[in-house]
């Protein structure tokens, strides 16, 4: 037995501080930090932890923390196993990322036991980003994929008691791509999420749409925004489209630009005061806290804790802060092209309207050509009584037209035909963070499974049913 196992076995359960503050309404910024990089050793990504950890919690309000994430750079070490070496008393005030990518229900459950034994009780599930290397259809075919959804049902039946959370992509701008966001949404709170965190981005609008989609679903939950502190380099990554997930308009290209040509300092000050109105603006639109990545340094980390708390108490009502968010932003369109959906009219004019909930917008007519049409009424002669049906009955032709995976529980007719295992990634209760703006998949560049089947669903009026149908895993 290891030291790990015996620290459970002689420790008492705790509960999560993360948990109780997010729950009784404190606003909570979360320091996000990676593992460290290949080229430090893991004493010095050790004390480098330690080190920022010392520097966020010397707040002492309890409404601040870590949060450590995977680096693509070293995936020999996880999240889990990294944090597991901070000091004992405070490991439930973190929040640690589980990547699917690259790791089978095995070496999930293995990596939660690991945080089990260390005391380790915040969890965010995620699926994972496919690395650039592998973006093809053969290469990614030949990796292993937890889908997060499976996750957080682990974390759900683990004995341990975690907080288990999930995430989101809310920067979507065409019908399926944002619906297709928000269903797989509310599948991971289905899956037993008692919390969410969204991608970064620094589209206002459509984190205030998020918010109100939550709150329109009942889901009170609470919600965290994860925001970037750019430096020049990160900027460039961004701009450029080097960053996976992250989509920005041509609007703020230029905005980028300008600022990349400024002096140093005038940079800087330029994305300390976005950061801080975007802190403020998420407090105000009803979020639970912020995640901050780009200042996993202590001094910057201190720093960037100062300026947030001063931007809170600069900004305590919503008119105020939009009037000061709309003169720094200078109408710049974040929307990436411009025939954009919004869910809901007038979107970032007012906080939510609880008299009188914002009303959503129309859905456009999908675009289903004859040949798709044609194909789905051909197979639903020959498949319509596959609802349910376990691997064994799947034959030649049914995995020849409609990609059929043999999946435990087959869920065809609803999903218009089409296996949703037929994803790259495997996954198969909804779209990935990382879907292009256009609805495309990033590995194939062909479009996303998952958005051609709420297309055709629209289409067939069974769009709704998509919310809340969850598989069973292989």
């Amino acid at each position: 037995m290891n030291g790990t196992q015996m620290e459970m076995n002689l420790n008492p359960a705790r509960g999560s501080r993360l948990k109780e503050a997010l729950e009784s309404g404190q606003f909570v910024t979360l320091i996000e930090t990676q593992v460290p990089p290949g080229e430090m050793d893991r004493p010095s990504g050790i004390r480098r932890l330690e080190a920022l950890e010392k520097a966020v919690l010397a707040r002492d309000d309890g409404r601040a923390a870590l949060a450590i994430v995977d680096n693509s750079s070293r995936p020999d070490w996880k999240a889990v196993e990294f944090a597991a070496a901070l000091p004992e008393e405070d490991r439930d005030r973190h929040l640690i990322y589980l990547s699917g990518t690259g790791a089978d229900r095995k070496a999930v459950s293995d990596l939660l036991q690991i945080a089990a034994n260390a005391g380790l009780r915040n969890i965010a599930a995620v699926s994972g980003t496919v690395p650039e290397k592998d973006r093809s259809a053969r290469n990614c075919g030949k990796l292993a994929f937890t889908e997060s959804t499976e996750t957080l049902k682990m974390l759900a039946a683990h004995p341990c008691g975690f907080y288990a959370g999930g995430t989101v992509n809310p920067f979507q701008y065409t019908p399926w791509t944002l619906l297709g966001s928000y269903y797989k949404m509310v599948k991971k709170f289905s899956c037993g999420a008692g919390f969410l965190v969204t991608q970064a981005g620094w589209d206002m609008l459509k984190l205030q749409s998020v918010a109100w989609y939550l709150t329109g679903r009942s889901l009170f939950y609470p919600h965290i925004a994860r925001l970037i502190l750019l430096s020049p380099e990160k900027a460039e990554t961004i701009r450029s489209g080097g960053m996976p997930g992250i989509k920005i308009s041509r609007d703020m290209k230029k905005l980028l630009d300008r600022e990349l040509s400024l002096s140093k300092n005038q940079f800087e000050a330029a994305q300390y005061r976005r950061l801080e109105l975007q802190a403020a603006g998420c407090r105000l639109l009803g979020f639970s806290g912020i995640q901050i990545c780009g200042a996993d340094t202590p001094a910057k980390a201190e720093f960037v804790m100062q300026r947030i708390r001063s931007a809170l108490e600069e900004f305590t009502t919503f008119p105020a802060w939009l009037d000061e968010y709309n003169a720094f932003m200078a109408s710049t369109e974040m929307a990436p092209f411009a025939d954009d959906f919004q869910l809901y009219d007038r979107v970032l004019h007012r906080s939510y309207p609880f008299d009188a909930p914002p009303g959503t917008r129309e859905l456009p007519a999908p675009d289903v050509s004859f040949g798709e049409k044609a194909g789905y009424f051909a197979k639903a002669f020959l498949f319509s009584g596959t609802e349910g049906e376990t691997p064994g009955h799947a034959g030649c032709l049914r995995r020849l037209l409609t990609g059929c995976r043999g999946c435990r529980v087959c869920h065809l007719p609803k999903k218009s035909f089409i296996c949703p295992a037929t994803c790259p990634m495997k996954l198969v209760d909804g779209i990935c963070g990382d879907a292009e703006s256009d609805g495309s998949c990033p590995v194939t560049r062909q479009e996303c499974v998952h958005h051609r089947i709420l297309r055709l669903a629209h289409w067939r009026n069974r769009l709704p049913e998509q919310e809340n149908l969850i598989f069973t895993a292989d």
